[in-house]
C-alpha cells in the first residue's frame, strides 16, 4: 500500500513515493498548500472564535458533515485565503480582525436585529463573554499589582515523568505563585480548583470550544476565597499609598484599574457612602485599621462584580 494523504480530504490526494523518508515533510507541505485550504479554514475559525466567543463554524473540532455549517462561508473562505496570502502570520490575522468594524461593534442589543438573528450568527453585535479561568486569575493579580510578568521557566518541582502517577499530593505551593497562569502546572490528578470553578477544560482531551457557565460557586469564590481576599488587600494598599488622591479620586482610580473606565458620579457617591459606613461599623478593637478594612471591602466588591469578569 502506498503512503499518501487522506483521499477523503482532497480531490487530488498526494502519494508519497519516497520510502526512505518519514513522509512528514510531504504531509506538512500538503497541509499548508493552497490546494488544501481546510487547514487555513480551521485555523482562522479558531482565531475568530477567540475574538468573538463563537466561530464562523460553531463546531471548531468538527468541519465534517456531522458538524455545523459555517454561518458565513464566503467570509470563512476569504479569511482563509487572506491568511495564506499573509504567509500564515497569526499576528497579522489578529490585526486584520481587530481593525474590522465587526470587532469594534458594541455589545448593546437591537430589537430589530434580535428578531432576525437572536443567536447573533451574523455578528451584528459583539458577544458579551465571561473571561476564561486563566484570565480571571491573572486579572485579579493584575489589579492588585501582584502579577509576575517574568517570562519563561518551569514551575514543576518534579523531574520528568515523576508527576505522572499520584502526583497530586506532591504539588503544594505552585498554584500560589503570582506568575502568569500560562506557567502554572497542569496536573490531571490535581487540577487547580479555581480553574475548575471557572470551566477549565479537561486536560485529558482535545477541546476546541470550552463550555462557559455562570453558576453560584463562581460568585461565592469571588466573594469568599482567600485568594481574592489577599488581592483585595493588596489593591487597597495600592490605593491608600496614593497620598496625592482624595477619596473621590481613589474611587475613580480604582474603577479605572479594575474596570478600565472612569467611575460615574453616582458610583462615586455610592462608593463613598459604602466606605464611610463600613468604617463606622468596624468594632472598637479594629478602629485603627478601619480605613484599610473599608477600602479592602470596596476593592473586593469591584473584583467580584460581573463587569470585572465579563468582556463587553
Amino acid at each position: 500500500m502506498l503512503r499518501g494523504t487522506p483521499a477523503s480530504l482532497s480531490p487530488e490526494p498526494t502519494v508519497i513515493h519516497d520510502t526512505q523518508q518519514s513522509g512528514r515533510l510531504e504531509l506538512a507541505q500538503w497541509l499548508t498548500s493552497k490546494k488544501h485550504p481546510l487547514t487555513a479554514r480551521v485555523m482562522v475559525n479558531r482565531i475568530w472564535r477567540g475574538h468573538f466567543g463563537e466561530g464562523l463554524v460553531r463546531t471548531p473540532d468538527n468541519f465534517g458533515k456531522t458538524g455545523e455549517a459555517p454561518s458565513n462561508p464566503d467570509l470563512l473562505d476569504w479569511l482563509a485565503i487572506k491568511f495564506m496570502d499573509l504567509d500564515w502570520s497569526v499576528k497579522r490575522l489578529h490585526r486584520l480582525i481587530m481593525l474590522s468594524s465587526t470587532y469594534q461593534m458594541s455589545s448593546e442589543s437591537d430589537p430589530k436585529a434580535m428578531a432576525i438573528d437572536p443567536d447573533n450568527r451574523n455578528f451584528w453585535r459583539m458577544n458579551r463573554r465571561r473571561l476564561e479561568a486563566e484570565a480571571v486569575r491573572d486579572s485579579v493579580l493584575a489589579v492588585s499589582g501582584q502579577l509576575d510578568l517574568s517570562p519563561g521557566g518551569t514551575m514543576l518541582p518534579l523531574k520528568n515523568r515523576e508527576y505522572v502517577t499520584s502526583s497530586g499530593t506532591r504539588i503544594t505551593n505552585e498554584y500560589e505563585s503570582p506568575r502568569r497562569a500560562v506557567y502554572l502546572p497542569v496536573i490531571r490528578s490535581a487540577l487547580y480548583q479555581q480553574f475548575v470553578t471557572f470551566d477549565f477544560a479537561d486536560p485529558s482531551m482535545a477541546n476546541g470550544a470550552r463550555s462557559t457557565s455562570i453558576v453560584a460557586p463562581q460568585a461565592l469564590f469571588m466573594l469568599n476565597s482567600s485568594f481574592v481576599a489577599q488581592q483585595s488587600e493588596a489593591m487597597a494598599a495600592r490605593l491608600l499609598k496614593r497620598h496625592d488622591l482624595t477619596d473621590r479620586m481613589r474611587i475613580d482610580h480604582a474603577y479605572q484599574i479594575a474596570l478600565s473606565r472612569p467611575a460615574m458620579d453616582s458610583e462615586i457617591e455610592e462608593a463613598l457612602h459604602f466606605v464611610r459606613n463600613y468604617q463606622d461599623a468596624v468594632s472598637k478593637p479594629e478602629k485603627e485599621s478601619s480605613q484599610r478594612l473599608a477600602w479592602r471591602a470596596f476593592c473586593r466588591v469591584l473584583i467580584a462584580s460581573n463587569e470585572f469578569i465579563h468582556v463587553e
